[in-house]
């Protein structure tokens, strides 16, 4: 921590402090995205490994971090804001999480744990900033990548050592929880890649994302429970550092973000969707998730599952929990709170998109015949009113309510209006889809 902030800025600090929003979206995927996969996938461990693959999963970003974001070009300062917001509040997240999925009590004292944040962070980033200021301060700051590396693989072979034995009687376990863990690592790092747009803060926040604090969650485990239990967090500890070599070799070649590489992040994410889709379609584990989740959380589940109901890449997750909750809640509160969850995010996608369709749909318009009969129909007086008339029907299906609230972000409809249509489109929609899964 003291080598990553010789150069520390304060103004920086400041300024990723105020970014709420990347903040919420990294705690967010830091505790819950590997946590939720792995719950659905309980089935195929067994309860020791299962445990420790949630609390290796749930265990707050590592601070070395900081230093890899320096290393690999990316924004340090806001690597340590992140992870440092990510450990300030771990004594409350960690046991949290560990109940909420493995139904295991943890203890962790926070007192403790505040004052262990105070010496590994607070001071050596008080006295970095001030040493860092002078000559000597600026000559070590030249060397402080390779000296970090050194300290990192220092810490590495502590926390494998303590059970290497359990690793050398377990190698085929070794090598199945080597590739769990590294497609947990590559999609948390995928989903912090998506935060930002200019490539230094993809890089912090998909580092910040993917690399977790594997210290913690060793001592952890082994405190609390069994060796067999740590090994989850040690393979976290071996995967967290193999995939920094592909990292640097996915880096090494130039991003060119272009007005279409939105395109192709749209099209990996629907992808990605409708594979999720078809794993939970057959997940046993996730189907008792939704009863368990429906009979205790009952109106916010269905408005969680009205708010995916409306964008394409959630819709088909919206769909199947809504299905799921028709035998738990009365059909005419499932709806109204469905209902209620999608016109809020139409809501918020019309406010986004209502001041961007223009960009969006100014090229297309310049490459149309001007002769064409096209060209002519959008420039009649009933081409407004048909654009209305197609959004409320996109609307009401389970097509892509980005589509339809462009079509009426186009046609300069009204909010009050807006509001209005999205609301019968839903009703009708949703109620209709409900009525239908009941019947069949």
């Amino acid at each position: 921590m003291f080598l990553s902030c010789l150069d520390l800025n304060i103004k920086e600090i400041i300024d990723s402090l105020a970014d709420l929003k990347s903040l919420l979206l990294t705690i967010i995927i830091v505790y819950l995205v590997s946590p939720l996969i792995i719950y659905l996938l309980k089935d195929y461990f067994s309860p020791e490994i299962f445990l420790g693959l949630i609390i290796a999963s749930a265990i707050p970003a590592g601070r070395s971090s900081v230093f890899l974001s320096n290393i690999y070009g990316g924004v340090p300062t806001k690597a340590l804001v992140s992870t440092s917001l990510s450990n300030i509040i771990s004594p409350i997240m960690v046991p949290l999480m560990v109940w909420f999925f493995a139904h295991t009590t943890i203890r962790l004292d926070p007192v403790s744990m505040g004052t262990t944040i105070i010496w590994m962070v607070l001071i050596p980033l008080i006295f970095a900033y001030i040493f860092g200021k002078t000559s000597y301060g600026q000559k070590l700051n030249q060397f402080s990548p390779p000296l970090s590396t050194v300290i990192v693989f220092l810490i590495i072979l502590g926390i494998i050592s303590p059970i290497k034995e359990i690793i050398i009687q377990n190698p085929l376990l070794t090598l199945i929880l080597l590739v769990i863990v590294s497609v947990l690592v590559i999609i948390n790092f995928f989903l912090g890649f998506q935060i930002k747009n200019n490539l230094p803060d993809k890089i912090t926040y998909g580092i910040s994302c993917s690399y977790k604090n594997y210290t913690l969650a060793t001592l952890l485990s082994l405190s609390l429970f069994s060796p067999l239990v740590a090994l989850p967090s040690v393979i976290y500890t071996i995967v967290n550092n193999l995939l920094l070599v592909p990292l640097q070799l996915f880096l090494a070649h130039p991003f060119h973000f272009n007005d279409h590489s939105h395109k192709k992040k749209n099209i990996v994410n629907l992808i990605i969707s409708l594979v999720g889709t078809m794993f939970l379609l057959f997940s046993p584990t996730f189907h008792q998730f939704i009863n368990n989740f429906g009979h205790s959380f009952g109106l916010l589940s269905a408005f969680i599952a009205g708010m995916m109901f409306s964008s394409i890449f959630t819709v088909s997750f919206g769909i199947i929990i809504l299905i799921k909750l028709i035998p738990i809640l009365p059909l005419p509160f499932l709806a109204f709170f469905a209902v209620s969850g999608a016109v809020l995010i139409d809501l918020i996608i019309f406010k986004i998109i209502k001041h961007h369709v223009a960009d969006h749909i100014t090229s297309i318009f310049n490459n149309i015949n001007h002769r064409s009969n096209l060209y002519k129909l959008l420039h009649t007086p009933y081409f407004s009113w048909t654009l209305s008339v197609i959004g409320v029907i996109v609307l009401a299906s389970p097509l892509p309510d980005e589509l339809g609230i462009s079509l009426l972000g186009l046609s300069h409809t009204k909010l009050a209006n807006f509001l209005v249509i999205s609301v019968f489109s839903h009703t009708l929609g949703i109620t209709s889809l409900l009525l239908i899964s009941q019947i069949i």
